[in-house]
């Protein structure tokens, strides 16, 4: 017998490119990457919420936007009324105990109430003199509303803003007067419609005009 098919056969030798029965050759071991941390995602720096307080009041203290004009029993029309819709009401004179902060100063602070639809849609206050005396107003504002955003600072005027949801507020300062006004984003939304609307209204009846005007025959 030949040696190289008895050794075979009992499993002592394994022919060139075979395998012995009931063997298996040993797995190469795997080498496995190091696992590498996913990035984390970048995250924008939060903007500072201007208007997180102006909207939280939504209005000045003791009256939101939207009240009815009934709710302000402080006040008087002052017979004032602009393009828009917009009404002005300001507190009744020999008002000793008109209330909030703006009835405490309404010798040296001049407030003026705006109504539209008979619904409170914006609040402006003026004070006059020289900076120091400012102050009160400026003062208020920045409790009220907390930081606000400096938006310019030329031409002898600051104007700073607070930005919200619901509330648009600004301040303007300079030239011997402090100006804050503040207004209602959803009647201001409400007016830019409208107007828009008026716009193209006008716009449609002056092509149907010229329409019609070359619609009729020239006579020569």
């Amino acid at each position: 017998m030949n040696i190289y098919l008895l050794l075979a056969a009992t499993g002592l030798f394994v022919l060139p490119g075979a395998q012995s029965f009931g063997t298996r050759p040993p797995r190469p071991t795997q080498v496995h990457p190091a696992a590498k941390p996913k990035p984390r995602p970048k995250v924008a720096a939060k903007a500072p919420a201007y208007g997180a307080k102006a909207d939280s009041l939504d209005g000045i203290p003791g009256h939101h936007f939207g009240e009815p004009r009934s709710n302000f029993p402080e006040l008087e029309a002052r017979g004032f009324n602009n393009l828009d819709g917009y009404v002005t009401y300001s507190l009744r004179e020999n008002q000793p105990d008109a209330p909030g902060w703006f009835g405490k100063h309404a010798d040296q602070v001049h407030a003026t109430y705006w109504f539209r639809n008979d619904q409170f849609a914006e609040f402006s206050a003026v004070i006059s003199g020289v900076d120091g005396q400012r102050t009160l107003l400026a003062d208020e504002v920045v409790y009220l509303f907390g930081k606000g955003q400096r938006i310019s600072d030329s031409f002898g005027q600051a104007t700073t803003r607070w930005t919200g949801r619901k509330v648009i507020v600004e301040y303007v300062d300079g030239h011997g007067e402090g100006r804050l006004v503040v207004n209602s984003q959803a009647v201001l939304a409400q007016v830019a419609a409208e107007k828009q609307a008026r716009q193209k209204a006008d716009a449609a009846a002056r092509a149907a005009s010229l329409k019609a005007d070359n619609a009729v025959p020239r006579t020569h």
